[in-house]
């Protein structure tokens, strides 16, 4: 779950244990994730990354998701 609101330095790609077998990927609204949406994503087992300060367009952070995690597996 790439999360506007999660500190930065929390989580990243890097520190995630490999291999991952099962990836989901939420994209909020044009709103980002309310707080109790991220409680209960982050309670269902959902782990949340900062993508910086940067809020993406919904588009924009289907496409931008997917190639980070592309590029992070290095299966391009």
């Amino acid at each position: 779950m790439f999360y506007e609101d999660e500190s930065k330095g929390s989580l990243t790609l890097e520190n995630l244990s490999k291999p991952i077998q099962d990836i989901y990927i939420l994209i909020g609204s044009e709103g980002g994730f309310s707080i109790e949406e991220s409680r209960l994503a982050q309670n269902s087992g959902f782990r949340s990354i900062s993508l910086g300060d940067q809020i993406l367009r919904v588009e924009t952070a289907c496409v931008a998701s997917i190639s980070i995690l592309k590029s992070s597996y290095g299966i391009w």
